[in-house]
């Protein structure tokens, strides 16, 4: 005959079983979130998600953002066409945050894998016309002497170093571009030194005269020239590439 068992350690019994139970669930719920948390650190920190999040940064101007995550992005070596859109990317936030130099490596890579790769090819030819277009932006008016000749030193620097480059309908496109950028800077320029050189004649101010005089015969170039040269670069563009003429941007 079997023993019955007292009413007290039936209790005890099931409150020992529950407590092994609400155990084993405390444990299994901790296995669970610990892994989901790995897969949500994976997930949020894949070279996908972090092109994303560059991207939106990137769209709202956040430029040292962008360049983070992007750069996070390239070291986990996406392949295919994440890689290359990921340098692409990355190439245009440097550009956008005045780190042009920086940017052509990222653009050149790609051109090596892809030597058509339309945004490589823009980003690269994009980081010539910057600096000078940049700098122009930011100049504090009215333009000095100085800071007039450093911006045309600037524009043919990267004329120069463009024409290093095969040449293209993109490259020179950004040939005219510069050289239409440097007409405008020279004109800016000598109007206004041409407003010191009139306010000195009316005021007799022969010192001014004389100065004002001297730094109009420092800007050697004829600005109706250099503008006649950028269409003329627009020209061979369109011959190079008759479907993709692209107009100066200034």
């Amino acid at each position: 005959m079997a023993m019955m068992r007292h009413p007290l350690e039936d209790a005890e019994y099931r409150a020992h079983r529950t407590r092994k139970w609400v155990l084993g669930a405390a444990v299994a719920g901790a296995i669970l979130v610990a892994g989901g948390g790995t897969y949500m650190y994976v997930h949020n920190h894949s070279a996908n998600a972090l092109t994303r999040k560059g991207t939106v940064a990137l769209n709202q101007h956040d430029t040292r953002h962008a360049i983070d995550y992007f750069t996070q992005a390239i070291r986990k070596n996406p392949g295919g066409e994440l890689g290359t859109n990921v340098h692409n990317l990355l190439a245009q936030a440097l550009i956008e945050d005045g780190r042009e130099e920086d940017a052509r490596p990222y653009a050149q890579e790609v051109l090596a894998a892809d030597p058509h790769n339309t945004e490589a090819l823009d980003n690269l030819a994009e980081s010539y016309i910057h600096p000078a277009l940049r700098r122009y932006r930011t100049a504090i008016r009215p333009l000095t002497l100085p800071a007039t000749l450093e911006l045309l030193g600037i524009i043919d620097a990267n004329i120069a170093s463009l024409q290093q480059l095969p040449k293209s309908a993109r490259n020179l496109t950004a040939e005219a571009e510069l050289d239409h950028l440097y007409s405008v800077i020279d004109d800016e320029g000598r109007r206004s030194i041409k407003n010191n050189l009139d306010m000195a004649t009316a005021a007799s101010d022969q010192t001014t005269i004389a100065q004002s005089q001297q730094d109009l015969a420092k800007l050697t170039q004829d600005p109706a020239a250099r503008e006649a040269l950028a269409l003329a670069r627009l020209d061979e563009a369109a011959q190079l590439d008759p479907k993709d003429p692209q107009p100066p941007k200034l």
